[in-house]
């Protein structure tokens, strides 16, 4: 058959056939039906066609959504009206295919993640989606070719099956370089990171080369990646293979899915479905409170300690001078070489010590500040250049990625120094040859957030509780005083805005610092 033959067939496929456990899942036990189509290509493409999620969030396959009488009653039509469509597992040419996008997924996972611009459950399905027409062109059982336009059958398939536009935007289209895609994507974030992924999984493996027009370097600009990172992705671990029926060879599924279809048209939402839903949102809401307590505990603990240390630092002064003017005397005056050094000693030791008092009084009773508007960049580099020296001399990569649109509003003096103070912390945790990112992003309730990131090992969970407390120090002693976060979170509450560290699992460390925006009011409520 000719190549022009096989692309017509498979773009003419009503569906993609899911395995009969699938199909089962679907019927008698829908809330697994979710995790079969991690598996089953097929039921995916089923469930992104037919399932009724909502529009106005990002897309997840809810429980409620999976025990709609309409999908059983769909998969029956479907399987009563064709016996094509089914993609054998032991088909030969799939195996690399899938072994290809499951890498492409997990990259895609990690990418969204990192970015944050893009959701990662729709970054992972629309991966998986990506090679829509070979995967049709091997369901129709016919031998294909390494010629056939596979971008072209997945872009004709996406429109017949009126896919949602944040998959058809992406299926069909990884042919294409970004800098034209973008202009007709709906989401050119969520194309940008499932062709890198796609991209990167083809470098690796060599097939399936849905990516042939990509522009790497593209792609790695608009997400604000470098090529390190990319590379540096760890593919993940091959999937152990699951059980794959033809649904075709067993009679009794079309009954199986029409008695399920009654039975949830009869009773309505199953009850253990609403209730595990309510449960769902009352873990939610118990998650929020308990992580709002837990800030409101923290901002309670470290006020409790600014006062106390306001008040010791103002009684701890007093002594220290009447004892570093009684050094300095009796140095003056005296004229036994080691008696004097002693002195010294002693003299320096005071310093030390009042230098560890003016730090604290920094934390406890800053000046009040004078807020301001001043654009965020404009920020970012002066602190780049302030700790430019301390970055070559621990042989450490300083990088600024800006929005140049941004702008806040504070005392810009205090700002610098909490910027600066939690630089500084990244520079201290990052290796010998490593890096830190400082950028600014848009943040929710008319905010502007300073992204501080760092290459350095992470914070132990043992240790987050106690990031922000003074002198508290997570590397080893006499690599710092343990004073500069608690500086600049008590400088950024004092300017409105707060200081919080964000774990990640696999990804940098991250600590973002919120202040309120600088945009006139009449901008914020037209933006």
């Amino acid at each position: 058959m000719s190549v022009k033959a096989v692309g017509r067939a498979a773009a003419d496929l009503p569906w993609l056939c899911p395995n009969a456990e699938s199909l089962v899942a679907l019927a008698e036990r829908p809330a697994d039906a979710a995790e079969s189509a991690a598996s089953d290509i097929a039921l995916l493409v089923f469930l992104v066609r037919f399932a009724r999620t909502a529009a106005d969030r990002p897309f997840r396959l809810t429980p409620s959504d999976l025990a709609s009488p309409h999908l059983p009653e769909t998969a029956r039509a479907y399987l009563r009206a064709t016996s094509s469509g089914w993609l054998r597992p032991d088909h030969s040419s799939p195996r690399g295919l899938r072994a290809a996008t499951a890498e492409a997924v997990h990259f895609a996972g990690v990418i969204a993640g990192y970015v944050g611009a893009v959701d990662t459950y729709e970054a992972s399905v629309a991966a998986r989606l990506a090679p829509l027409g070979l995967y049709a062109a091997h369901a129709t059982g016919i031998d294909t070719s390494p010629d056939l336009d596979y971008n072209a059958t997945s872009r004709r398939l996406a429109t017949r099956w009126k896919l949602p536009a944040w998959v058809a935007d992406t299926v069909g289209r990884l042919g294409l370089p970004f800098r034209v895609a973008r202009f007709s994507a709906s989401n050119p974030d969520l194309f940008a990171v499932v062709q890198l992924a796609f991209a990167e999984a083809e470098r690796r493996r060599g097939t399936p080369a849905l990516t042939r027009g990509a522009d790497r370097s593209e792609l790695l600009n608009h997400l604000r990646l470098d090529e390190a990172f990319v590379t540096g992705m760890p593919s993940p671990p091959p999937a152990a293979p699951r059980a794959a029926t033809n649904p075709h060879s067993v009679s009794l599924i079309p009954n199986l899915l029409r008695m399920a279809a009654e039975a949830r048209r009869r009773n309505g939402a199953s009850l253990v479905v609403r209730l595990e839903q309510k449960v769902d949102d009352l873990h939610r809401t118990l998650a929020d409170v308990a992580a709002d307590g837990a800030d409101r505990v923290r901002d309670a603990r470290l006020n409790g300690l600014a006062e106390l240390a306001a008040g010791a630092g103002h009684e701890f002064n007093n002594p220290l001078a009447v004892i570093a003017g009684h050094a300095q005397r009796l140095r003056q005056k005296e004229s036994d070489p080691d008696r004097e050094h002693d002195l010294r000693t002693i003299e320096r030791q005071t310093e030390r010590i009042s230098g560890l008092i003016r730090g604290l009084m920094q934390f406890a009773r800053p000046p009040k500040p004078l807020p301001r508007r001043w654009p965020a960049a404009a920020m970012l580099t002066e602190v780049r250049a302030d700790l430019a020296a301390d970055a070559l001399e621990r042989q450490i990569t300083l990088e600024v990625i800006a929005d140049a649109d941004l702008w806040a509003d504070a005392d810009r003096d205090q700002t610098r120094r909490a910027l600066r103070a939690v630089a500084l912390n990244g520079l201290e945790a990052a290796p010998v040859g490593g890096w830190v990112r400082l950028g600014c992003e848009p943040a929710d309730r008319g905010r502007v957030a300073f992204v501080v990131e760092d290459s350095g090992p992470g914070v132990r969970p043992d240790q987050r509780e106690f990031l922000f407390d003074p002198f508290f120090c997570g590397r080893p002693a006499g690599r710092g005083r343990g004073l500069g976060l608690s500086i600049a979170w008590r400088l950024a509450t004092l300017n409105g805005g707060d200081l919080r560290h964000e774990p990640r699992s696999n990804a940098p460390t991250r600590f973002v610092l919120t202040l309120p925006d600088g945009l006139p009011q009449s901008e914020r409520l037209s933006a």
